[in-house]
């Protein structure tokens, strides 16, 4: 199976998501590195916050029909 996915770039995010990414993860993003490729679209990326920790963020546009996939 293909990957198939085009995958949006952290720059594209808007400030509030950004924001509230920032506040649940406890630091800033120092920098992001975006993953390509899968089978939805939407966000899927590798950060590095300014505390030095790395951590996956994914993500979609809530008038996909598949946010509850996201969902926390």
């Amino acid at each position: 199976m293909t990957a198939t996915a085009v995958r949006s770039e952290w720059g594209v995010v808007t400030k509030q998501v950004r924001a509230y990414i920032e506040s649940r993860l406890g630091a800033p993003v120092a920098a992001a590195e975006m993953c390509s490729g899968g089978f939805t679209p939407g966000l899927a990326a590798r950060l590095l916050l300014s505390d030095g920790t790395r951590v996956l963020v994914k993500g979609i546009p809530d008038d996909h029909p598949m946010p509850a996939v996201y969902a926390a």
